[in-house]
């Protein structure tokens, strides 16, 4: 006849360390399994839409992806939060939910996305419709940083 006894665990907010009954433990991030995109993969960062160049683009034709949503950063900046995503081969049909953030009014859509690779994707609002071509940059774009 054992006792079982049981430990409390305390988990730090970093998620990277850890307290067993009166022992600490901490996790190297290189431990830890690279992040990945469930939603769509995609690389995290900026996108310029069709030929523009990554270091002239004007922010209307910036967004950036961030894994779980897309946001805008031009005159009528929005979040686009990715609430459902169905594949098919390359394309995926997904679900947003997008609040303008000025007005905070918020809209439902589904829009279709071919991925080219990880790093580019065209979009098209409608099924057969035109659909526009977007490329990564990189995790950021200087432009947006200085407000141009």
């Amino acid at each position: 006849d054992t006792a079982q006894h049981e430990m409390p665990m305390k988990i730090a907010k970093d998620g990277l360390s850890f307290q067993l009954g009166e022992q600490n433990f901490a996790l190297c991030k290189s431990e830890l399994p690279p992040p990945t995109n469930e939603l769509l993969p995609l690389k995290t960062g900026a996108y310029v839409m069709g030929e523009n160049a990554c270091e002239n683009a004007p922010n209307l034709a910036i967004t950036m992806f961030h894994g779980d949503r897309f946001t805008t950063h031009d005159n009528n900046p929005t979040e686009c939060r990715i609430v459902d995503v169905k594949k098919s081969g390359r394309a995926y049909a997904v679900t947003t939910s997008c609040r303008d953030v000025k007005r905070g009014k918020v809209e439902q859509g589904t829009s279709l996305y071919t991925l080219k690779a990880t790093t580019g994707y065209s979009i098209s609002f409608k099924p057969g419709g035109p659909s526009l071509t977007w490329k990564r940059c990189g995790p950021s774009i200087r432009s947006l940083q200085d407000g141009m």
